[in-house]
């Protein structure tokens, strides 16, 4: 027998046939003792799920293809003749909309029917030798798709493209590898000295910088852009009286309703809210951390990891936005798309480890609000939370009381939440202008771009697709609930694959780079996870889960290192910020306000023709005399009514140097016909500031202060 085996070694090239012939013990080197062992080596589960998903992704190419062929039956003209934006800014993408909800229901069901595939006729007509070809024919292609994918990251062609080059950033001079010797030099001492405490400073430290580069002032160039104007007007409008979903909407949900309160209490500037929402990154930040340290036994996959997510997720894409206008903090995402998934995934993570039924319902109420403070992600994390309990139902009849009890509360929020709109506003919300800013972007695909096929969301999707394998794998074991805590809950897992593709939905439309990495924080949890694991069982791991292992690992490692350099530019642009903040208001901020005091009387709202109302009316404390102001409007409606404010001749006007000037397409038309209005009523213009960039606009026969 023992005759057989060494001749068996040495058919399989593992040992010289001289040496099995003459009866000597063979030498083993790395290769025959570690290597090839692992190259030859069987691991079903691996086999499994790499199949399983292939053959997923297989199955879903006649789908797609069939939803490619049906030629879209979309018409919006009717709907952008009713708005007053341009035509080529509209690029509704019906079909990827299609091919994305039809993956959302696809995938889970192809992976639930796998497994009874599986065990009833893949692996029992499976030899270990074939399991082994066919995991290398997986394997090759895959490690194929890489190269064009990484080329893509570092491709040097259009801005999008160059702006993956996360080395590239740096250089690859001396710049980089003194980064590279920091990054290995920190990895080295908290490897020595496995201290949590000094992880903690070191990526809590990381967060709050993050956040504190986004607090900024009214004399901050980023004060005036359009991205701050747009997310601060509800709140303008509502500080001022006016109630969201009572003839008058938002574009990101109802989270300004919700802060009101709050900006009652302290007062409502530039200042106020920039830190108010910074403080509110930071705790999603801090959430995720929390819950990470929670779920990962390293301490290095903890550093490295978590700093990887903040490199991708927060600092690429800010120090990219840096401008002539300074560094946009785009609160439109951190916080206002970030603050329920990451309160979802540490709650998650928080009844894992201590579940109890006042947590499952305080979860359900939450996540009932996060839809109402913004649909976009209070969906995705409402659904990751409910498909963690669900996960874990250990019966049909368990499974079904937490499908009712979760859809009950959401309808009581909704309800009692409306109820309070109606209360402050004397009239019933419509629930039709939640999803109105929804219309202009995913129906009629405002300022939408298409996806690129080849992509580095490939990866993600493919990394949410192998997390979800293997969470319905072990649901359908019957693991579920019996999972030690040192291996993680699978059901963690599967919650943050559905919560993953929810978010993902935002990149599905519009698919600019800037976008895709706010999206994919998801992915590199479930890689924190999963590296958690194989750390501690690497003598059971099989080639895929090694070589996936080592590429992680390799790209968090290009992730760290990317990041010093960025952190030292964007440090520099937290210190200018500070500086501004501290400085004196400009001269002409001071030319506005002063004139505005002069004339506004005792009018309670006013008029601001300016593509930075929003700004002028923040910095005065007085209201809009319409539900909207100008640079957020998006149909001709609007404007008419603000036109038709005009008209009466009753509030005082204050015009903008820069708005009379000539511009193209139906934005110039817009402002040439309130311009039209302003003098067809009566309107003169009465007083400038001293360097004649802003104007008051005297309505007929109104006295003048004197």
């Amino acid at each position: 027998m023992r005759d057989l085996d060494q001749l068996e070694l040495a058919l399989s090239g593992v040992v010289d046939p001289i040496v099995v012939n003459s009866g000597k013990s063979p030498k083993k080197t790395f290769l025959s003792a570690r290597l090839i062992p692992l190259l030859v080596k069987d691991a079903p589960v691996e086999f499994s799920l790499a199949l399983g998903v292939s053959t997923a992704i297989l199955g879903f190419l006649p789908i797609a293809l069939m939803i490619l062929g049906v030629e879209p039956s979309l018409d919006i003209t009717p709907f952008i003749q009713s708005t007053i934006l341009d035509a080529p800014d509209f690029r509704p993408e019906p079909q990827e909309r299609m091919l994305y909800l039809a993956g959302l229901v696809y995938f889970p069901v192809a992976l639930f029917l796998w497994r009874f595939a599986e065990r009833r006729i893949v692996l029992p007509a499976t030899t270990a030798s074939t399991r082994i070809a066919i995991t290398w024919v997986l394997l090759i292609p895959a490690l194929c798709l890489l190269l064009p994918i990484t080329a893509y990251f570092s491709s040097p062609g259009t801005w999008n493209k160059s702006a993956y080059a996360v080395l590239g950033m740096t250089e690859f001079g001396l710049p980089t590898w003194i980064h590279l010797v920091t990054v290995l030099s920190v990895l080295a001492v908290v490897f020595k000295l496995h201290s949590r405490i000094l992880v903690d400073l070191i990526c809590i430290g990381l967060a709050l910088l993050l956040s504190v580069m986004t607090v900024l002032g009214e004399n901050d160039p980023q004060a005036v852009s359009i991205h701050l104007q747009v997310l601060m007007s509800p709140l303008v409008q509502i500080m001022h009286g006016n109630t969201l979903l009572v003839g008058m909407t938002s574009q990101y949900g109802l989270f300004p309703q919700m802060l009101a309160p709050l900006f009652e209490l302290v007062g409502l500037s530039i200042t106020s809210f920039t830190l108010v929402m910074s403080g509110l990154s930071l705790l999603s930040l801090v959430l995720l951390y929390v819950a990470m340290r929670r779920l990962l036994d390293s301490t290095l996959i903890l550093l490295i990891g978590y700093t990887s997510l903040l490199a991708f997720a927060c600092v690429w894409g800010r120090y990219m936005g840096l401008n002539e206008l300074g560094l946009d903090p785009y609160f439109q995402y951190w916080p206002v798309r970030s603050l329920f998934p990451a309160l979802a995934i540490f709650m998650i993570v928080q009844h894992d480890r201590y579940p109890t039924r006042g947590g499952v319902y305080l979860g359900h109420f939450l996540f009932s609000l996060g839809c109402l403070w913004n649909l976009d992600s209070g969906v995705p994390a409402w659904g990751a939370w409910v498909a963690y309990l669900l996960f874990r139902a250990g019966d049909r009849k368990l499974f079904f009381k937490e499908g009712v009890r979760a859809t009950s509360v959401l309808l009581f929020t909704f309800a009692g939440y409306f109820l309070y709109l109606y209360l402050r506003a004397g009239a019933w919300p419509s629930p039709q202008l939640m999803i109105e800013s929804h219309r202009v972007f995913a129906y009629a695909g405002y300022y939408l771009l298409p996806a690129v096929i080849l992509h580095p969301w490939n990866l993600v999707v493919i990394g949410y697709l192998v997390a979800m394998g293997w969470s319905i794998r072990r649901w359908q074991e019957g693991a579920c609930g019996r999972v030690s805590e040192k291996q993680g809950d699978d059901a963690i897992v599967f919650s943050l694959a559905i919560l993953g593709c929810g978010l993902l939905s935002y990149y599905v439309g519009r698919s600019h780079d800037l976008v895709f990495p706010e999206t994919a924080y998801p992915v590199f949890i479930l890689a924190m996870i999963f590296l958690d694991r194989l750390s501690k069982n690497r003598a059971s791991a099989g080639p895929l889960a090694r070589f996936l292992g080592l590429f992680v690992v390799g790209l968090f490692l290009i992730l760290a290192v990317g990041q010093v350099g960025k952190l030292t530019a964007l440090s520099d642009v937290a210190l200018q910020r500070l500086a501004l903040m501290s400085s004196p208001r400009m001269e002409r901020t001071t030319q506005v306000l002063d004139l505005v005091a002069e004339h506004r009387m005792h009018h309670r709202s006013i008029v601001f023709l300016s593509d930075h109302a929003t700004y002028w009316h923040v910095l005065t404390g007085i209201g809009a005399a319409t539900p909207d102001n100008l640079n957020v409007m998006f149909y001709q409606s609007e404007v008419d009514e603000l036109g038709a404010v005009i008209a009466l001749g009753e509030v005082p006007v204050f015009v903008d140097s820069y708005f009379p000037l000539p511009r193209e397409g139906k934005t110039g038309l817009v402002h040439e016909k309130l311009l039209a209005i302003l003098k067809d009523s009566g309107y003169q213009a009465h007083t400038y500031t001293q360097d004649r960039s802003f104007s008051y606009w005297r309505p007929p026969d109104q006295q003048v202060r004197p």
